[in-house]
């Protein structure tokens, strides 16, 4: 009789178990087992919360790196493997589809490093050259009116733009702590710190590369320098990740 009791119990605790994991596999909101509700609780017990709104959707951007030989003439393409010689002047032009945070390091010939955005430090740089940047809004680098001119010191020079969802403390640590370095350390010090620089760069994200948008007719970039007009065809950086950057190197002649 024992046995036969014994047999009924197991035997209904089973059915019972049986039925509500049923239940909560296909109804999960009125599961009456709540160790199989699965939600976001760290071992402490604090809730986890995910804030998707924070993650930097892939971003295109209108971009532009010209140059023209001695500040005279017209601007042409600064692409990848481009010459340019001491003299030249250069700038940077780029409009987001997004909010976001933009940042672009120059590596020069000199294996020294200088951030040409955000900043507004530069002789007669525009004001608005700041992050976060802005959907829409086009930024010049330095300014619409001015450029960069490149100096005597030959060799590779190379531009990194890099874009993130929220301020990016590392890379700025990682800039300041190579400012400092470059007061003090040796040649061969500044190179290796230059190779490093490089590699964590490139180890940021997916590899990014301009293109040309031929979907559809764009309205032409225009602005003047020193009096003059001029109008480019924008080139276009197409989802670009939280993360990602662009590289562009170019060798600096005489």
């Amino acid at each position: 009789m024992r046995e036969i009791l014994i047999t009924l119990t197991v035997g209904f605790f089973l059915t019972i178990s049986g039925l509500m994991i049923e239940k909560c596999y296909f109804d999960k909101e009125n599961c009456p087992i709540s160790w199989l509700q699965a939600d976001n609780t760290s071992d402490s017990g604090t809730k986890l919360v995910t804030d998707e709104s924070k993650v930097l959707n892939p971003l295109d951007f209108k971009i532009n790196y010209i140059y023209r030989t001695n500040g005279e003439g017209d601007f042409k393409q600064l692409k990848r493997n481009s010459q340019l010689r001491s003299g030249d002047h250069y700038k940077l032009i780029f409009e987001p589809s997004g909010d976001g945070y933009v940042y672009i390091f120059k590596m020069d010939s000199s294996d020294k490093v200088l951030r040409l955005f955000p900043s507004t430090d530069f002789e007669n740089a525009d004001h608005n050259n700041i992050n976060p940047v802005k959907k829409g809004q086009r930024y010049f680098v330095p300014a619409e009116s001015a450029s960069f001119k490149l100096d005597d010191n030959r060799g590779k020079e190379t531009i990194y733009f890099a874009v993130t969802s929220k301020p990016d403390t590392q890379l700025e640590n990682d800039y300041h702590t190579l400012l400092a370095q470059q007061d003090t350390s040796s040649i061969k010090e500044l190179k290796n710190a230059r190779k490093n620089w490089h590699t964590m760069m490139k180890k940021r994200g997916t590899k990014v590369n301009l293109v040309k948008d031929t979907s559809k007719i764009e309205a032409l970039i225009k602005f003047t320098e020193q009096e003059q007009q001029f109008s480019l065809t924008p080139n276009y950086l197409k989802n670009v990740c939280d993360g990602c950057v662009y590289i562009v190197n170019f060798k600096h002649r005489k």
